[in-house]
């Protein structure tokens, strides 16, 4: 039996239990532009998987662990280039490590190679039945529908991981309490990442350090950062770049972030995760001439995240004022949607705290250079949207001498 075709096309896990279920026994091999996974399964059973990504790799991952010096895996590479033998095997004969210790790191190793395939979004797969002569390497068994279970477990859990950590270009730092001498209690995995961390170290790279097992660095800094321990680095962009085209359109989404922050740190405690279903409508409405604008940015963002996520998708633009006026017109957007559909929620008087909030960070604003000559800044641009946002539900009659009174102070002199 012979398949192949493309994983956009087909549903890798229906693949996997189709083999199961048939108790096949060949080879499965995936590639994604360089990267190559190929997978050995007999009798429907998963026993072996390589990867093209050196750390991902056996002698990789012994390294890394301590297990191995690179002399001693680089004398049972070559007995085993010699030999014809797999490495797994060549290392129990020299004793370098026991068979149950071996079988475990295979166990592992073949894991998290599965686990990062079912992320892949995109690529070409070909399934060939073969007989195999698995006599020369040491394998394991891992159910394969134990294996999607938890593959979809972590993909689940590593998106809403990624919603405070959207880019693998950060970079994190130790705090002052990381620093102190106040007994911290963690994880050993947590204990690995947080020596990892310098202040230089991306989060790319810390994924790479890891046996690039993406979702243990994203829920080990997850944890980290709600632990007070470590903090994102006020840097973000490739170096090279000067300051002058860094900053164009920062200050505009700097103060834009502050005003939704204001928004959701008012919506929250009423409507919870309805927040966020607020703001992800919002912005699927508000890109104005740049799909995708929003995609990833969100007020719970740090500054420098939001400013790196949007500043990427203005890309697009050549002409600096044609992105100026695209930018702040989706934004614009994103504030009144937002805005209307948390009073439509709550009703204007409850949205009464959120106004003052924005009231209080409007004198900030102005230190943003965000007008163009002739146009509008940063505050009068916010005080047109709160006043039409004022009329807009008196105009339905909702409480309009109370809409009145709360929008009256944002009047344009």
């Amino acid at each position: 039996m012979a398949l192949k075709g493309n994983i956009e096309s087909f549903f890798l896990a229906s693949i996997f239990q189709l083999l199961h279920n048939d108790m096949k026994t060949g080879s499965f091999r995936v590639f994604n532009g360089p990267n190559e996974i190929k997978i050995i399964i007999k009798e429907g059973t998963i026993v072996y998987a390589t990867s093209s990504k050196r750390e991902t790799r056996l002698g990789t991952l012994l390294l890394n662990k301590g297990v191995l010096s690179l002399e001693q895996l680089e004398k049972c590479l070559a007995i085993g280039r010699e030999r014809k033998q797999a490495l797994g095997k060549v290392l129990v004969e020299q004793g370098y490590v026991r068979l149950e210790q071996l079988q475990e790191f295979i166990h592992n190793q073949v894991e998290g190679i599965l686990t990062n395939l079912f992320s892949w979004e995109k690529g070409k797969f070909v399934y060939e039945d073969a007989h195999l002569d698995l006599s020369r390497m040491v394998i394991t068994q891992l159910d394969i529908i134990n294996i999607i279970v938890e593959a979809s477990r972590r993909i689940d859990e590593l998106s809403v991981l990624k919603k405070q950590i959207p880019t693998s270009t950060l970079v994190f730092k130790l705090t002052d309490k990381a620093r102190s001498k106040e007994r911290i209690k963690l994880k050993t995995s947590e204990w690995k990442i947080l020596s990892l961390v310098d202040g230089m170290r991306t989060v790319k790279q810390l994924v790479d350090e890891n046996d690039g097992d993406e979702f243990k660095v994203y829920k080990g800094l997850h944890s980290l950062m709600f632990s007070g321990l470590v903090e994102e680095v006020e840097k973000l962009l490739p170096e090279g770049k000067k300051r002058e085209e860094e900053d164009y359109y920062s200050d505009i989404i700097t103060g834009y972030h502050k005003v939704l922050q204001a928004i959701s740190k008012n919506l929250e405690p009423e409507l919870g995760r309805e927040t966020f279903t607020i703001f992800d409508e919002s912005k699927r409405e508000a890109d104005y001439r740049q799909k995708g604008l929003f995609d990833n940015f969100h007020p719970d963002n740090t500054t420098s995240v939001n400013i790196y996520l949007v500043r990427e998708q203005m890309k697009a633009f050549k002409d600096k004022e044609e992105g100026h006026f695209v930018l702040v017109e989706s934004f614009n957007r994103l504030v009144f949607n937002v805005l209307e559909r948390g009073a439509e929620i709550l009703g204007t008087s409850a949205c009464g705290d959120v106004l003052r909030d924005i009231e209080k960070i409007l004198p900030h604003l102005d230190k943003y250079r965000t007008g163009l000559e002739g146009k509008p800044g940063i505050v009068d641009e916010i005080k047109i949207i709160l006043a039409g946002i004022g009329q807009h539900f008196s105009d339905k009659g909702k409480g309009k001498q109370q809409t009145a009174r709360l929008f009256s102070m944002f009047s344009r002199k």
